[in-house]
């Protein structure tokens, strides 16, 4: 079935007469007027959007680049200082390791002087004590040889 209104007309689909010029020069004008009012204007909005979406990324990029590098030192100077407290607790490490050494051989030292202040001490207590075993002797080989005679010596 065919529509009403294209049977209505001289039978053929499109009519080609002198309003065909008129619907060409309407249609171009529409052309004109909307290129320069709609399209011209949606494609500079979107070629804006664009550049500020490249301008984003490519800030974002640097920014990113930016950050590694940050990171990079950041990690060095970590290294640097890890490397530093290392040096400084091996340094610290043989500095206490000195200190008892001296400490040892000071409390050695200390004990040998007390050591021998005390031997000492003891010789001269033992040649008092044999000085004094020696005369108690006498005095008791003398009383023993008195008793032993039955008259004083």
């Amino acid at each position: 079935m065919v529509p009403a209104f294209i049977v209505a007309s001289s039978g053929n689909l499109i009519d080609l007469d002198a309003t065909i010029l008129l619907q060409l020069g309407i249609f171009f004008l529409m052309m004109l007027l909307l290129r320069s009012f709609l399209f011209k204007p949606v494609l500079r909005l979107i070629d804006a959007r664009k550049e500020a979406i490249e301008g984003t990324e490519a800030k974002a990029k640097a920014m990113q680049v930016e950050a590694m590098a940050l990171k990079r030192q950041a990690e060095g100077q970590l290294f640097d200082i890890r490397t530093a407290a290392a040096a400084e607790r091996a340094r610290m490490i043989e500095q206490a390791r000195s200190a008892e050494r001296d400490i040892a051989g000071a409390t050695r030292e200390d004990c040998q002087r007390i050591a021998e202040g005390a031997r000492t001490k003891m010789e001269k207590r033992a040649v008092e004590v044999r000085g004094d075993l020696e005369r108690e002797a006498r005095t008791l080989v003398t009383l023993a040889a008195a008793r032993a005679l039955g008259r004083p010596l």
